[in-house]
C-alpha cells in the first residue's frame, strides 16, 4: 500500500464512530483485533499453534 492509500484509510476509520475509541484510538496510532475461533479439539498444541501464526502475520 501506498502512503497515500494508508492515509484514506485512516481517514475514512477515524471518521467512523463505531471505529474510534473501540477498535482504533483517536489519533489513529494504536489497533485492536478481536479473533474468535473455534479450534477443533485434536491437540493440546492448537491455541499455542493458533497465537504463533498470528504473531507471525504481524511481524512480533
Amino acid at each position: 500500500m501506498t502512503s497515500a492509500e494508508i492515509a484514506d484509510i485512516k481517514s475514512i476509520a477515524l471518521k467512523d464512530p463505531l471505529l474510534v475509541n473501540r477498535i482504533v484510538n483517536e489519533e489513529g496510532s494504536v489497533s485492536a483485533i478481536n479473533i474468535n475461533n473455534k479450534l477443533p479439539g485434536k491437540s493440546d498444541q492448537e491455541q499455542g499453534e493458533v497465537i504463533t501464526a498470528v504473531n507471525e502475520m504481524i511481524g512480533k
